[in-house]
């Protein structure tokens, strides 16, 4: 249950998110890790010298850094002992704890991340000059090769007119011929440059780490493909969320301040239908609860839409439940019985009274 002290960490955290303009710069350092391999944030507190290690739960805001920018100073234990900023003739060095070093992909072991822009781009290079090579072949496959023979020996001046005939030569003109002249039109088999495309499309989501239907989108009448590949697709997302963006912000409040002792939990991006549907039948159940225990009717509708559920614990959620569900039943049978002894008990005075009444009569009184 959230007690006051954690509503108001709870507000501080919102306005800091506010006032920063968290979310954003967030969104930010994640494209600069895609393009350069690299992102980096730098934590801001009261002091002055960037030398200086962060001071602990006086951090006043957060900002992006661009990345060519930083390099990163490596002692000989292969620490990083500090990051140096050097851009259009302003020379920085900040004391680690105050960058925030983010990376998505790594050559093993390595202190700077692979950028998969870097790999799409040299694919798209690679694509431009298959677009003009492919270009060419279409246009020698696909345009008709006009041919103007003589069966005998044609003089200069007759070539010449040929050869003009020939230029000249367009859709709507034709040739009348005379003697011992042939005209024929090639038509040769126009190639498919889908295959040719298709295989750029196919390295430039292997280069994004996407699925193929996720790059292009899902036209109507096509296959989809497998919601497994969707599915592990999302997930991927998710690690990122919790390995490295939890630790971000985790990093962040902490300096923020100085103590934060919370988990972070993110929403689910992906649910599958099986999911789906068992969400919607927990849901049920949890209104139902709310109803039996006297919850307003009018809030019921709105405090379970907002409830949420991470799909790879449906199984721990839906136990939760049927848990609450047992206790609440067993309360409402107690309460239940209670009414009964009640009930058994005033019957019971009701006769022991009507008895001595009765006694009373015949005596007398």
């Amino acid at each position: 249950e959230e007690t006051d002290a954690d509503k108001e960490i709870r507000k501080k955290i919102y306005d800091f998110n506010e006032r920063t303009n968290l979310k954003e710069k967030l969104k930010l350092l994640a494209i600069n890790t895609l393009v350069y391999g690299d992102g980096y944030l730098e934590l801001e507190d009261s002091s002055d010298n960037a030398g200086e290690e962060l001071k602990k739960g006086e951090l006043k805001n957060v900002h992006i850094i661009y990345s060519p920018a930083i390099k990163l100073k490596i002692n000989k234990q292969g620490e990083i002992e500090a990051y140096e900023y050097s851009y259009n003739g302003i020379n920085i060095t900040f004391h680690p704890s105050r960058i925030i070093h983010c990376k998505f992909y790594t050559y093993g072991e390595g202190h700077y991340g692979l950028s998969v822009i870097e790999v799409a781009f040299n694919n798209l290079l690679a694509k431009m000059n298959a677009d003009l090579a492919a270009g060419e072949i279409l246009f020698m496959t696909g345009k008709p090769f006009p041919v103007l023979k003589k069966n005998s020996i044609a003089t200069e001046q007759e070539m010449e007119d040929a050869e003009n005939i020939i230029k000249n030569l367009n859709p709507k003109s034709g040739i009348i011929l005379d003697g011992d002249w042939e005209f024929d039109l090639k038509n040769p088999n126009v190639i498919n440059p889908y295959p040719f495309n298709e295989n750029f499309y196919i390295n430039l989501a292997a280069a994004l780490r996407m699925p193929h239907m996720v790059l292009l989108g899902v036209q109507k009448g096509t296959v989809t493909g497998s919601e497994v590949d969707l599915a592990d697709y999302y997930k991927e997302i998710k690690n990122i969320q919790e390995i490295v963006f939890t630790k971000i912000l985790k990093q962040i409040y902490t300096a923020f301040l100085d103590d934060f002792d919370f988990d972070i939990w993110w929403p689910p991006i992906f649910i599958d239908e099986r999911a789906e549907a068992e969400i919607f039948e927990i849901k049920c159940r949890c209104a139902k609860i709310l109803w039996e225990i006297g919850f307003p009717s009018d809030l019921i509708y709105e405090t379970v839409e907002n409830l949420y559920f991470d799909t790879e614990k449906l199984k721990e959620t839906e136990e939760g439940i049927e848990e609450v569900e047992k206790r609440l039943q067993e309360k409402l049978h107690t309460e239940r019985a209670n009414e009964k002894d009640k009930y058994i008990v005033d019957k019971l005075r009701m006769k022991e009274w009507e008895r001595e009444r009765k006694l009373a009569k015949e005596l007398g009184y």
